[in-house]
């Protein structure tokens, strides 16, 4: 059994990340993309109970971690967001002095930068619904959409 502090938390025992089975068996997760799947569990490794709303991370921290291409995890985020599962919070900010990486929250937890509830987007996400749905496809590799695909003469 695992010894506790003071406040009666774990010592000694290494954090985890919890992927719930209303999350695996959603829509929107069978939809994701290897990549997109790997870009959210790195984004809730970064989650501690208490910062929720603040999840700091960098398109090329991201990368680096995941070891995928920036491209590839900045598509990977725009999908996480569109089907639902990740709200960014707070926008990239490149100044002279300063650069602040784009901060998110994970949408069925509470968000504690500012109060509010869950969202659950992911639950209500259906394939085909969205007006971006072919922009982005469960596959890594990107597939011109059908107006793209119109639009060109062949010959």
């Amino acid at each position: 059994m695992a010894k506790h502090n003071k406040k009666g938390r774990s010592k000694g025992v290494p954090s985890f990340v919890m992927l719930r089975h209303d999350i695996l068996q959603s829509e929107a997760w069978r939809e994701l993309g290897a990549s997109a799947r790997v870009v959210l569990i790195q984004l809730m490794s970064r989650y501690r109970g208490q910062n929720n709303g603040t999840l700091g991370a960098s398109v090329d921290a991201l990368a680096d971690e995941c070891r995928l291409a920036p491209n590839t995890v900045s598509a990977a985020l725009r999908r996480l967001i569109e089907v639902g599962f990740i709200e960014r919070t707070r926008e990239a900010s490149f100044g002279c002095k300063m650069r602040l990486a784009a901060e998110y929250r994970l949408t069925w937890i509470k968000c504690d930068k500012t109060g509010k509830a869950e969202s659950n987007g992911f639950k209500r996400w259906r394939s085909g619904a969205s007006e971006n749905s072919n922009k982005f496809t469960g596959s890594d590799a990107a597939e011109p959409s059908v107006s793209a695909l119109e639009g060109r003469a062949y010959g």
